[in-house]
């Protein structure tokens, strides 16, 4: 079969276009011609001979037929459209098609002057949208995955919700939640943390943003404490090279001890700016402690991490 677009037509007397029927006279010298320009191919459907005909994709412009591949899975383009032949491994590497891919799917694309982005560039964009999300998983405290911690019977655990505290949604945004169940991470008497790493490049970054655009990165958590009991919340963040050496780093810490409102949620928050070229990774650490050395998990409460780049109008105008 050609590849194209396909009418089926049942033949029971195998009188189509390109077949040599089963009783008279043989197909037209113009059916025939037909038969190889648009394509056709038989099969057998509850009985019946059927006949599959159509016009020859091939035939289309490029600018057509990349047209065509916009209303394609994009994981269809990739896996299969491109392993058909050359020419359409090509047009489903076109640049221009990945960009609008990411335009009608609201990827956000860095547009900072001087900025040369390749087709693999726009791919990872539509892919994994490294510039308009959070880069953390389990944002939420749905449980400890993807989060390291110390191997103790003292390391934080999981709240469905913060005993001790007020609700979060009190609190925190509706856009920082996201219509998602929230619950929280807690600590003890024994100051702990829980720690995730962002690999960059897998996130689908480019070196060229990274290096050359270095566009603020943005770090932040929710942390509250319980009303009866003082607690210590810190937040580290290190920006680390290839070689896992820090570029830059913050350590910020809220003192809930003598707070005359503790339990309420507040926001530690923090934007890197102006650092230097080579961040490959970036370390995410919440940690705490109570400050009265209770038995059990009457420590700082935390959750809702954040993690991502900001693209102002200064950054779009930059070079």
């Amino acid at each position: 079969m050609n590849s194209g677009c396909f009418r089926k037509e049942e033949n029971s007397n195998a009188k189509a276009v390109g077949m040599k029927p089963s009783e008279g006279g043989a197909a037209s010298s113009a059916e025939q011609e037909t038969a190889l320009i648009m394509g056709s191919e038989a099969s057998t459907e509850n009985g019946k001979e059927v006949q599959y005909c159509g016009f020859d994709i091939r035939a289309l412009p490029d600018e057509l037929f990349m047209h065509v591949l916009m209303f394609v899975p994009p994981a269809d383009v990739v896996k299969r459209c491109s392993l058909v032949c050359k020419h359409w491994l090509a047009v489903s590497r076109d640049q221009s098609m990945w960009r609008r891919k990411c335009e009608q799917e609201g990827k956000y694309v860095p547009s900072v002057k001087g900025l040369q982005l390749t087709t693999k560039d726009f791919m990872r964009i539509y892919f994994k949208n490294p510039y308009g999300r959070n880069l953390l998983r389990n944002t939420h405290a749905q449980s400890m995955e993807y989060w390291y911690k110390p191997g103790n019977y003292l390391s934080a655990s999981v709240e469905t919700s913060p005993a001790g505290a007020d609700p979060i949604a009190d609190f925190v945004p509706p856009e920082e939640i996201q219509g998602k169940p929230v619950q929280n991470w807690v600590t003890s008497y024994q100051f702990t943390t829980i720690t995730q790493q962002v690999h960059l490049l897998e996130e689908g970054c480019s070196t060229e943003v990274l290096d050359n655009v270095r566009p603020p990165i943005y770090a932040s958590a929710w942390c509250a404490a319980r009303w009866d009991c003082g607690a210590k919340f810190q937040l580290v963040v290190k920006l680390l090279n290839k070689d896992q050496t820090t570029v830059d780093a913050v350590e910020k810490e809220m003192i809930m001890s003598d707070h005359p409102d503790r339990r309420i949620w507040h926001k530690v928050e923090h934007t890197f700016t102006d650092y230097k070229p080579g961040v490959r990774s970036i370390k995410f650490q919440m940690g705490g402690v109570d400050t009265q050395f209770w038995a059990g998990n009457y420590g700082s409460k935390f959750t809702l991490p954040c993690l991502r780049f900001i693209f102002s109008k200064k950054d779009e105008d930059k070079h």
